[in-house]
C-alpha cells in the first residue's frame, strides 16, 4: 500500500515539473518573442553608404544633459539611431544644442556653431613618410567649430566619414596654434545615411567625448547621462590614444597627433594609416 502511494505520489509530481517547465518554457519564448517584436518593430528602411548589409534601429533611449531631459529629435528634426548596438546622433545635433544652451555674459544668445563638410578631399602626397600605405585616396572631411562664449577662444574637432578617428582643440581667434589637441579612435566612425536625404551620424558618446562632457548608460531606466561631471571612460567603443612614456618628449607630447589631410597619425615615433570602417 505504501509502494503505491509513493509510485502516485512521484507520478504527480513528475506531471507537475513537466507542467512547470512547459509553462515557464512559453513563457521564455513569448519573452523572446516580445524582444525580437520591439526590435523589428524599430527596425528602419534606410541603408548606410557603402555598408548596404548594415541595418539601422530606431532608438527610443532618454537622454539627458546635465540632468535635463533632451529630445534631439525635435531639436534637429532627425531620429536618434542604432547602429551595432551604438546609439548614433546627427552630427550636428551636439553642436546644435550646444549653442542653443549657451548665452554671451550680456544674456543675448550665443549663435557661432559652424558645421562643414568637404567632399572627396584629396589625401597630401608631398611628404612621403606621412602618406597612406594603401590605395585609399581621398575621403570626405567633416569639421565642427563653435566659439566659446565670453572668452577669445574657439573649439574645434576633425573627422572623417567611415573612418575611425576623430581629433579635438582649442584655438585662440585669428592664431593657427593648437591647444591641448585630443585623438580619439572609434568602434563605428561618422557614417551617412539616406535619412532625410542624407544625413551624417556620429556616436553619441564620441560627440559628448568631444565636448569634454562625459557619458554615463542606465540600461534599467533605458537612459544616457550626459555630464561635465561624469568622468570619460575609455574602453567601450572609445580610445584616447596616446604616445608611449618613453617617446613622450617635447615635440611630440603625451597625445597622438592626427593628420586628417594624410589620411595618417603619427604614434610613438611611427605614422599609422587612420582605420577604415569595415562594417563590423
Amino acid at each position: 500500500m505504501k509502494r503505491k502511494i509513493i509510485i502516485i505520489s512521484l507520478l504527480i509530481l513528475s506531471i507537475a515539473i513537466f507542467s512547470f517547465a512547459y509553462a515557464e518554457s512559453n513563457n521564455q519564448q513569448t519573452l523572446n518573442s516580445n524582444v525580437t517584436a520591439t526590435a523589428t518593430s524599430n527596425l528602419l528602411p534606410n541603408k548606410v553608404a557603402g555598408y548596404p548589409d548594415i541595418k539601422i534601429y530606431k532608438s527610443d533611449v532618454k537622454i539627458y544633459i546635465e540632468n535635463k531631459l533632451v529630445d534631439f529629435e525635435k531639436i534637429y528634426g532627425a531620429p536618434v539611431i542604432s547602429i551595432n548596438g551604438r546609439i548614433m546622433l546627427p552630427a550636428r545635433a551636439f553642436t546644435y544644442y550646444n549653442d542653443g544652451i549657451m548665452s554671451n555674459s550680456d544674456g543675448t544668445p550665443h549663435n557661432s556653431t559652424y558645421v562643414q563638410y568637404y567632399p572627396d578631399v584629396q589625401f597630401k602626397t608631398d611628404m612621403p613618410k606621412m602618406v597612406r600605405t594603401d590605395d585609399i585616396k581621398s575621403a570626405t572631411l567633416i569639421m565642427l567649430q563653435y566659439n566659446i562664449p565670453n572668452s577669445n577662444y574657439e573649439y574645434h574637432a576633425n573627422m572623417m566619414q567611415n573612418f575611425q578617428c576623430a581629433v579635438s582643440y582649442y584655438q585662440k581667434h585669428g592664431d593657427p596654434a593648437e591647444i591641448s589637441h585630443k585623438t580619439y579612435k572609434m568602434d563605428i566612425p561618422p557614417l551617412v545615411t539616406d535619412i532625410d536625404g542624407g544625413t551624417t551620424y556620429l556616436p553619441l558618446r564620441v560627440q559628448a567625448y568631444l565636448f569634454n562632457f562625459g557619458v554615463k548608460y542606465d540600461a534599467q531606466n533605458n537612459a544616457v547621462y550626459i555630464s561635465k561631471n561624469i568622468p570619460q571612460e575609455f574602453g567601450d567603443g572609445i580610445e584616447l590614444l596616446k604616445n608611449d612614456p618613453q617617446y613622450q618628449d617635447q615635440y611630440i607630447g603625451e597625445n597622438v597627433d592626427l593628420y586628417p589631410d594624410y589620411g595618417t597619425y603619427y604614434q610613438n615615433g611611427q605614422i599609422y594609416n587612420i582605420p577604415v570602417w569595415d562594417g563590423k
